[in-house]
């Protein structure tokens, strides 16, 4: 994103404020305990719907939302530990999330416009950027990649509800009164399990070790208040992890690969057992 930034955001942070991210969807600025953030209409649109509360009250804390205009918005900033995240304070973070799948399961919200709804349609879709790595995935998974139906079908057999979009441990800041969660550009009306299954496959990547999933899922069953069907829940759980993979993750087997190839190995393999599970 090209420089000059929108002045009314910069009223608050100031004429030189320090960069602290910038990627191809938005460029975060910090100055006057302030963080401003610059990124496309659609973008700014979906995160200040969630956090200025139009979307309704949030069960889980978010930065405090200054202002926002069309392209741009500012928050406060958020005093943070920038440690090594413990194995209860991940586990807090899905309990966190199943109080706000709780929250806004089948709410009326979920229908806004302003939010993502990644499984509502078609999803190939979302897999319009893998037909070039086919090469890298097994004859089972370019099955799915052609007919997505038995993913869809798994999905479809929970309710929506309002989740994150990106959550892991990058997308929470620990502050003294416990998480933050920031970063609501891709919130969307989908299953529950969508926001899980990015949880369990990113956040070992996020802190650098391995986590106990069994006890990432239980922690999540245990803190939901609404009855959950465990078979269904189960099988739409690897359909989205399934559906993700091949979304984001099989787009870059190849860069991966040149990296890595035990871990795109890997990747994929993981990839083949969440169908396998699917499709029973």
């Amino acid at each position: 994103m090209k420089q000059p930034f929108p002045e009314e955001a910069l009223r608050y942070v100031g004429d030189d404020p320090r960069i602290l991210e910038s990627t191809a969807d938005a460029v975060l600025l910090f100055g006057n305990s302030k963080v401003a953030k610059i990124a496309s209409p659609e973008l700014i649109e979906r995160e200040s719907f969630v956090i200025s509360g139009q979307a309704g009250e949030l069960p889980v804390t978010t930065p405090h939302l200054v202002d926002w205009g069309v392209n741009w918005l500012v928050m406060d900033e958020v005093e943070f530990d920038r440690g090594r995240w413990s194995d209860e304070e991940l586990i807090e973070a899905v309990r966190q999330m199943a109080r706000l799948h709780d929250e806004f399961e089948d709410a009326i919200v979920l229908t806004s416009p302003v939010l993502r709804k990644p499984f509502s349609r078609d999803l190939g879709r979302l897999f319009r950027e893998t037909a070039s790595v086919a090469a890298h995935l097994s004859n089972e998974l370019i099955e799915v990649l052609e007919d997505p139906a038995v993913l869809t079908e798994a999905l479809d057999q929970l309710p929506l509800t309002l989740t994150h979009g990106d959550p892991w441990p990058h997308n929470m800041l620990r502050d003294p009164q416990g998480i933050v969660w920031i970063d609501w550009t891709q919130a969307s009306a989908a299953p529950a399990v969508a926001d899980l299954a990015s949880w369990l496959d990113q956040t070992p990547f996020a802190i650098g070790r391995t986590i106990d999933r069994r006890a990432h899922i239980d922690a999540y069953l245990e803190a939901r208040s609404k009855e959950v069907d465990a078979g269904a829940f189960a099988r739409a759980l690897d359909a989205a992890r399934v559906a993700w993979f091949l979304a984001f993750d099989a787009p870059n087997l190849s860069s991966l690969a040149d990296e890595s190839a035990a871990l795109a190995e890997t990747m994929v393999r993981e990839a083949e057992r969440a169908l396998a599970a699917v499709r029973g």
